[in-house]
């Protein structure tokens, strides 16, 4: 069977038809799958293996990060020495996979031949998730403070083994609160840039404030100019339509 390799990119559920048609010229994609709410732009005229994510852009317009299959593996790899898999762990995705804390779930789980559980991000309802990770015995959680903040209410799943929070800053106090409820939580700290995370908290040392250490071969520090500077494998290759990185 000849195998066909070639770059792609996720577009958002919620995006509308010119907001994806903005996708599509920026990308330069060729062809578009749409699969209900799932939109998914298959890259051949970049022929490239890479991933291509939409940032957020919560400091401006959206860039395109380019992700290598080196440094997604490289990140897969540097998660399981923080978090090490066990052999019954089962993720629930419950994420958009159009950003990368949701894709980088599935590039885990592929990594470790785990299992992925699915299910439609949006709208987020918290008695869905729960009744969802109940019944498919789910061990693993990625979570935004947001949802955290609906779901501290609630009893944690009894197979539940790590919760993490990232995607933005949690409060300390939502942390001490959802522990204090039974919630195995770990915040993170990642970004697109990075293929997700750069650090996090482990299991065993859990702490009400911070995010933990870096990830196993990722090394962060602040510049002179108070920026954060992060190095190792699981860096992008670079913004679509710029310079490759050194």
């Amino acid at each position: 069977m000849l195998e066909h390799r070639v770059a792609f990119a996720l577009a958002h559920p919620s995006w509308t038809g010119a907001e994806l048609n903005d996708a599509v010229s920026a990308t330069g994609a060729r062809d578009v799958v749409v699969q209900g709410r799932w939109r998914t732009t298959e890259l051949r005229a970049l022929g490239q293996e890479q991933v291509l994510v939409f940032t957020s852009g919560s400091i401006g317009r959206p860039k395109i990060v380019r992700l290598s299959r080196s440094a997604l593996a490289a990140a897969a790899r540097a998660h399981a020495q923080a978090l090490p898999w066990r052999d019954d762990d089962r993720w629930l995705l419950a994420l958009p996979l159009a950003h990368v804390g949701g894709f980088s779930i599935l590039t885990r789980c592929l990594h470790a031949r785990a299992a992925v559980v699915l299910m439609e991000p949006a709208p987020f309802d918290p008695d869905r998730l729960i009744e969802a990770a109940e019944v498919q015995r789910v061990t693993l959680l990625s979570v935004v403070p947001t949802m955290l903040e609906q779901l501290v209410r609630r009893s944690p799943p009894p197979s539940l083994r790590a919760a993490l929070v990232g995607g933005a800053g949690a409060r300390p106090a939502l942390i001490a609160a959802a522990r204090a409820a039974g919630w195995p939580v770990l915040p993170t700290f990642g970004m697109s840039e990075t293929s997700a995370q750069v650090c996090t908290q482990r299991l065993g040392d859990e702490r009400t404030r911070g995010v933990g250490p870096p990830l196993p071969g990722v090394e962060v520090r602040i510049g002179a100019d108070g920026q954060i500077e992060v190095s190792g494998p699981t860096l992008m290759d670079g913004y679509l339509g710029e310079p490759v990185l050194p």
